[in-house]
């Protein structure tokens, strides 16, 4: 019985480290803004390759269309 009237104390998870919560919040908003601005360089890159094949492809058809090959 003596063990039940035994009370615990709650400890609260941010009442002493509240420097390390900040320091933790603000490199995970640097590492996501690092991953944001590389998946924007990459789609940038990738959008590029992409335009500059259908624009090669577009010259070429219209070429062809222009000039039709002598038959």
């Amino acid at each position: 019985m003596k063990a039940a009237k035994k009370q615990t104390k709650a400890v609260s998870a941010g009442a002493g480290n509240d420097r390390d919560n900040r320091a933790t919040l603000s490199s995970l908003k640097k590492s996501s803004s690092l991953y944001v601005i590389s998946f924007l360089l990459l789609a940038t890159v990738v959008v590029g390759f992409v335009g500059t094949t259908c624009a090669q492809q577009w010259r070429r058809a219209c070429a062809g269309l222009l000039n039709p090959p002598a038959s």
